[in-house]
């Protein structure tokens, strides 16, 4: 796919309206390879000696969607400290505002998206919350589909003892939270990863 992006990328470059799309599909499918790496480093780590990770992935996540949809206005604080997290966590986290703000693009119609991530005061929960101005997702639900999308991402965020939440009105948007230990214990470590194959459509 990356390919052949590629090809029509440098055949377009006089049609504007035809190069920067083949532009995103090269961005996203990179991204869906880096995705496809990290869950396989992921199959094969020890959940004992989890490694930790820090929010640097999701801010390089955000710079790239603001290039690609100009048109929408997303911002983004971020205020977990320098500490770092458990990767199963901030793993989960990339792939939630991966899946939340793909949904804005396919269903919300909105024109302005805010970001927050936080690091709860006592320091043990990673708070997110994802909200947008568009049409509350009106006549199909996002977690409809195959699976692999809200509902996906409810039940891994629920394996790693975590909380999540959606709330969609029409006409007034969309709001998404989610709820997760700074350091998933082990055993929920292994839940989580285990059944990514498995997760029902």
């Amino acid at each position: 796919m990356r390919a052949l992006a590629g090809v029509v990328a440098q055949h377009g470059e006089t049609i504007p309206a035809l190069c920067r799309p083949a532009e995103s599909i090269i961005v996203v499918t990179g991204q869906m390879q880096d995705g496809v790496r990290s869950i396989l480093h992921r199959l094969r780590e020890n959940p004992d000696n989890e490694p930790l990770c820090t929010d640097e992935p999701l801010r390089r996540h955000v710079d790239i969607w603001r290039q690609n949809f100009p048109d929408i206005v997303l911002s983004a604080t971020f205020a977990i400290g320098p500490e770092p997290s458990g990767n199963a966590s901030m793993h989960t986290l990339m792939r939630v505002v991966q899946e939340g703000l793909t949904n804005v693009i396919r269903h919300a119609r909105a024109t302005r998206v805010e970001l927050a991530l936080r690091r709860s005061p006592d320091g043990g929960w990673l708070e997110l919350v994802l909200a947008d101005n568009g049409a509350g997702y009106p006549g199909r639900s996002p977690a409809a589909g195959s699976g692999l999308g809200l509902a996906g991402m409810r039940e891994r965020v629920r394996a790693l003892g975590g909380e999540f939440a959606f709330e969609a009105v029409a006409g007034r948007g969309a709001r998404l939270a989610v709820r997760l230990p700074a350091f998933a214990t082990p055993a929920a470590v292994a839940a989580a990863v285990t059944p990514l194959g498995e997760l029902r459509s």
